[in-house]
């Protein structure tokens, strides 16, 4: 949502500015967001650069600078940007949003809850920011509100696969298994290709004693990720809870061959 805006803003200004025959700052942020949807993010950065050294209080060209700078893994170099972008303009919510995505990245998870909560603040109805803030929740073992704030996502967004992967996963540490596969259930609807929710729905499945059902989850699980040494050798725990052993293991033995070609 955010770089659709951007770009918009960005054509529209173009098209007035091209006519004096020079790079505006306009023009070096559509070079920039061009370069950055090739994944040149070193190039993406120097342009909006040039759009800085025009406008130094431009936050649309710090927003960008520092998104591209999160995207090629300068870290505090984003947070830099971001932080200079917010107090340009205090009221943008991808900012804000993208800040607490590089503070979780730097471990600092008060930080980050509280740009997702200002985030909230300035647009209650962005179901993404309620599900970033589920994440910072649950690994600040805060699932009762992790579960809520996933809910709201859900509500903003009834096909958001993420809200209900994440909402699964702080039901599952409250060790409510039958509320987690649930919330698998509907993850894995949305996104069946998606090998994570196959694996941990098994592995839930498992604390209910279904272990039929949980062999048939990872086998799914390593078939969309077949050189998973984990996945093999939890396949193989539940075989062995249903008499499977051979099966077991073949499972053991292909999971410290993975693990040997690893090391």
């Amino acid at each position: 949502m955010r770089s659709r805006f951007i770009l918009l803003s960005i054509t529209i200004l173009f098209q007035v500015s091209v006519c004096f025959g020079q790079q505006t700052h306009d023009d070096y942020l559509r070079s920039g967001y061009a370069l950055e949807s090739k994944n040149d993010f070193a190039g993406a950065i120097s342009s909006y650069t040039e759009a800085i050294k025009i406008d130094p209080k431009s936050f649309a060209a710090y927003l960008l600078r520092g998104t591209a700078k999160m995207k090629n893994n300068d870290v505090d170099g984003a947070i830099a940007d971001l932080s200079i972008s917010i107090e340009l303009n205090p009221r943008i919510v991808e900012a804000y949003t993208n800040r607490g995505f590089a503070r979780d990245e730097r471990g600092d998870l008060e930080g980050a809850f509280s740009d997702y909560s200002k985030g909230i603040e300035i647009a209650p109805t962005n179901y993404l920011v309620w599900m970033n803030r589920c994440m910072v929740r649950e690994k600040k073992k805060d699932y009762d509100g992790a579960i809520a704030d996933c809910t709201k996502s859900i509500e903003l967004n009834p096909k958001e696969f993420g809200a209900f992967n994440n909402r699964a996963n702080a039901y599952y540490k409250k060790r409510n298994f039958s509320a987690a596969i649930k919330d698998f259930d509907k993850a894995i609807a949305l996104d069946p290709q998606r090998e994570e929710p196959w694996a941990n729905r098994a592995t839930a499945k498992t604390y209910i004693d279904d272990f039929k059902g949980a062999v048939e989850d990872f086998s799914k699980a390593i078939e969309l990720r077949p050189n998973d040494a984990e996945y093999h050798r939890r396949r193989a725990e539940a075989y062995r809870k249903i008499g499977k052993i051979a099966l077991a293991e073949e499972d053991e033995k292909l999971a410290a061959e993975i693990e040997k070609t690893k090391q």
